[in-house]
């Protein structure tokens, strides 16, 4: 893995972004900055070593935290 970076908050954002994409028929329209870390601290490994070397704005890193966030967020509602 790579050199771990400080997440910004324009990072947090662009994540905010991917989960309303994915969530945008839910209702669910605003997450808590403590959403939204908690959300990361749950996704696999591999995902989060893509968001410290390229991050979260990279168009395969957010297309990978949607495809995780549906897969395995979703189908639990």
């Amino acid at each position: 893995m790579s050199e771990k970076i400080e997440i910004t908050q324009g990072e947090w954002d662009h994540l905010h972004d991917v989960i309303l994409d994915a969530t945008w028929e839910s209702g669910k329209l605003k997450l808590s900055q403590q959403e939204l870390e908690s959300l990361f601290d749950e996704l696999p490994s591999h995902i989060k070593d893509d968001v410290y070397h390229w991050g979260i704005n990279d168009t395969v890193v957010r297309d990978n935290i949607y495809v995780w966030y549906q897969e395995n967020k979703l189908k639990q509602r």
